[in-house]
C-alpha cells in the first residue's frame, strides 16, 4: 500500500538531488569575483582572453576532485578580479578542457571541449563540449560532433582572442570547402 509512495518520494529526492548537484558550480561561482576566496583553487589556474571587446576571459579552476570553467568579465583594464558570469565542471580527472575546438555546423562559434588527459592525438572529437553564447556570456551545452585541437597558448601576446580564432577557423573551413567545390 506505502510501496508506490516510498517510490514516488525516493524519485523526487534523487531528481532533486541531482538538480542541486548540477546547479551546484553555478551557485558557487556565478556573480563572485574570482579573487574571492571561496572561488580559488590551490593547484595553478590559467587563463585566456574570451572577448576582447566585452573584456572577457575564461579562467581555470582545479579544483580537489573537478575542474571548472568560468567566464570572467572585467570592468576595465585595471580590474584584476571582474565578476563570474558563467561556469561549466567537469568531475572526471582524467579530462582537460579543450580551448581550440570547431563545430561543422556552426563554423563561426567559440567552442570549448573536454577530452582526455592521455589523448595525444593532435585533433579529436571531444567528450563533451559547450559553445559560448557571446550576447548573454553563458556556456550552452553544444551537442554536435566538436573536433579540438591541441594548440600551445604559450608565447607573446598578440592581442588576440577566442574570438577572433573562431573567425580565423571559420574563415579557413569557408576556404576550403569553396576550394573542393571549385575542383568538382
Amino acid at each position: 500500500m506505502y510501496k508506490p509512495r516510498i517510490g514516488l518520494i525516493l524519485i523526487v529526492f534523487l531528481t532533486t538531488s541531482l538538480t542541486a548537484k548540477a546547479q551546484s558550480v553555478k551557485d558557487r561561482f556565478v556573480g563572485k569575483s574570482p579573487c574571492a576566496a571561496e572561488t580559488l583553487s590551490e593547484r595553478p589556474d590559467f587563463s585566456i582572453r574570451l572577448d576582447k571587446a566585452q573584456r572577457t576571459d575564461l579562467v581555470n579552476r582545479n579544483l580537489p576532485n573537478s575542474k571548472v570553467l568560468l567566464i570572467v568579465q572585467y570592468k576595465n583594464e585595471a580590474d584584476h578580479c571582474g565578476v563570474i558570469l558563467d561556469a561549466i565542471e567537469i568531475q572526471n580527472m582524467s579530462k582537460d578542457f579543450q580551448f581550440s575546438c570547431f563545430d561543422p555546423l556552426e563554423p563561426g562559434a567559440v567552442v570549448v571541449g573536454t577530452r582526455s588527459t592521455n589523448d595525444s592525438r593532435v585533433t579529436a572529437v571531444a567528450t563533451e563540449a559547450w559553445r559560448i553564447d557571446l550576447k548573454k556570456e553563458t556556456f550552452n551545452k553544444d551537442r554536435h560532433k566538436v573536433k579540438c585541437s591541441y594548440e600551445s597558448g604559450a608565447g607573446e601576446d598578440d592581442g588576440s582572442d577566442l574570438v577572433d580564432a573562431a573567425k580565423k577557423r571559420a574563415a579557413q573551413e569557408s576556404s576550403g570547402q569553396n576550394a573542393k567545390r571549385s575542383e568538382h
